[in-house]
């Protein structure tokens, strides 16, 4: 159908064009991101805008028939009212706000007042009341948003003001035409086209300036969301490398610890299953290592020179606790019990034992020991290297002491020992015991001390020496009261018949 066009046409196009451009541009950036909204509202905007151009501007209804000057007349009324709503849309997508009551309250009104024109058949410009409803709803709304979104500092605000006041401008000659009754000047038409393009290119503008911010934004959330990943990769890969490191570490600790078990079990096999019997005595002995494996030791060694027999008995405490403690004692009751029937006395024995220690120990290990050789008859020789004075305890509860003959084995070369001598009657006991004996501590951090051990040594002279161990050990355990063994214990009673 061919339409009668208003003269001159060619700035009327270029209005249409425009309008529909932005129209398309905004649609295709809403489609491509529809979380912003506004995009969609600022294209149907600019579509009802093309519309009103050219039903309004370029169509000359005066020289159409009724019936299809009505139809135009009711298409430009349709498209200005979804330009007005559209735009106001548009402010309140664009600033966050919510759709105010009085917005469908105006809707409603202007659907009703143009939906009755249309079905009386009634021409459809607009009362003069209608007009200044819609011109003062757009108005208002749009400045009162606009206003708020710049005193709140919204990021474009003014350039969606500046397009708001250019807006106002089409209303209020549009406004001003139908109260005059159509009169319009040329001016005043400029004016109004001139605004239209005005709020299409500032609010392009607006909304191109958000969609670049949002994909900076986004871009920059994606940098720092991969910024994040790499580091939430090298901690998981760190996580997994504690974790191989920890995996690792317990391996390592179990088979420390069953090495561990295994020289405990290996060094208590070097202690005497049972303790040989002496002739005329009762012996009887206890260890108990401070950790899995300690570095104190006990013996009986019969030892036979030129028929009459005796019996060599040690106590000995390694320096030092654990594993290299023990491997120091293994070495200690090895070389004792190969030289113990090589010597001629204990002297000798000491000296010797003391040279290969020497020679076959770290310089920071030395081994402490009372070496004592009892005969049936009751005659006894003691060396006593270093360790603490043990304790000769007569029938009448008398004390002595089997005071030190020489520094510990294996700390120099080239050493000399001493014999000491005593004779044992009928009820008379030894106790060869080591320091973590008077050394047991309880919770407070006090030491039991050597008086408490004279004293039940003196009390149950009369029992069994297994009877007085037993004793012992209990008293100290009482006294420790689940306080930390600090040493290694061991005590040996070797009591006349």
């Amino acid at each position: 159908m061919d339409f009668p066009l208003k003269d001159p046409i060619e700035f009327k196009l270029f209005d249409i064009g425009l309008a529909i451009a932005f129209a398309f541009l905004h649609l295709l950036l809403y489609l491509f991101f529809p979380r912003i909204r506004a995009n969609l509202y600022f294209s149907i905007f600019a579509f009802a805008g093309a519309t009103r151009f050219l039903t309004a501007d370029l169509i000359d209804i005066s020289k159409l028939p009724n019936s299809e000057a009505m139809l135009i007349s009711y298409i430009a009324l349709w498209s200005i009212g979804f330009a007005v709503f559209a735009f106001v849309a548009f402010l309140y997508s664009a600033f966050e706000e919510k759709f105010r009551l009085h917005y469908w309250v105006i809707l409603v009104l202007w659907t009703a007042m143009t939906a009755k024109r249309f079905f009386t058949a009634s021409l459809p410009y607009m009362l003069p009341a209608g007009s200044l409803l819609i011109i003062a709803f757009v108005a208002i709304e749009s400045l009162r948003v606009v206003g708020l979104a710049i005193v709140r500092k919204r990021d474009g605000a003014w350039i969606v003001g500046l397009g708001v006041l250019l807006l106002i401008v089409a209303p209020l000659f549009s406004g001003a035409q139908i109260i005059s009754g159509g009169m319009f000047s040329a001016w005043g038409q400029l004016a109004t086209q001139t605004s239209l393009i005005g709020i299409l290119v500032a609010n392009s503008v607006f909304l191109a300036r958000n969609f670049a911010r949002t994909n900076h934004d986004l871009e920059l959330q994606l940098t720092q969301v991969r910024a994040l990943s790499a580091r939430e990769l090298e901690h998981e890969r760190t996580a997994a490398d504690l974790r191989l490191q920890n995996e690792h570490e317990r391996a390592q600790r179990a088979l420390v610890e069953q090495e561990v078990a295994l020289a405990a079990n290996i060094q208590l096999s070097l202690f005497p299953e049972k303790l040989s019997e002496v002739p005329g005595y009762d012996v009887s002995a206890f260890n108990r290592p401070a950790r899995h494996c300690g570095g104190d030791y006990y013996d009986v060694i019969p030892l036979s020179n030129g028929g009459a027999s005796s019996f060599l008995l040690c106590v000995a405490d390694v320096s030092g606790k654990g594993l290299p403690a023990s491997l120091l004692m293994s070495n200690m009751q090895a070389t004792l019990r190969a030289l113990a029937s090589r010597t001629t006395s204990l002297a000798e024995l000491a000296e010797q034992v003391n040279e290969l220690l020497y020679s076959t120990s770290p310089p920071d290990k030395f081994v402490t020991a009372v070496l004592a050789q009892v005969s049936e008859a009751g005659d006894a020789i003691y060396v006593n290297a270093g360790h603490n004075e043990c304790f000769l305890v007569r029938d009448g509860g008398d004390v002595e002491l089997l005071k030190s003959t020489g520094l510990p084995l294996g700390m120099f070369p080239g050493m000399s020992y001493e014999e000491g001598t005593f004779r044992m009657g009928s009820g008379d006991l030894i106790a060869l015991f080591s320091d973590g004996v008077p050394e047991a501590y309880d919770p407070a951090g006090e030491e039991w001390g050597e008086e408490d051990l004279k004293k039940i040594l003196i009390r149950d002279n009369e029992n069994s020496a297994s009877e007085i161990v037993d004793n012992v050990t209990n008293a100290i355990d009482g006294f420790a009261a689940g306080a930390a063994q600090h040493d290694d214990i061991t005590l040996m009673i070797l009591k006349m018949n």
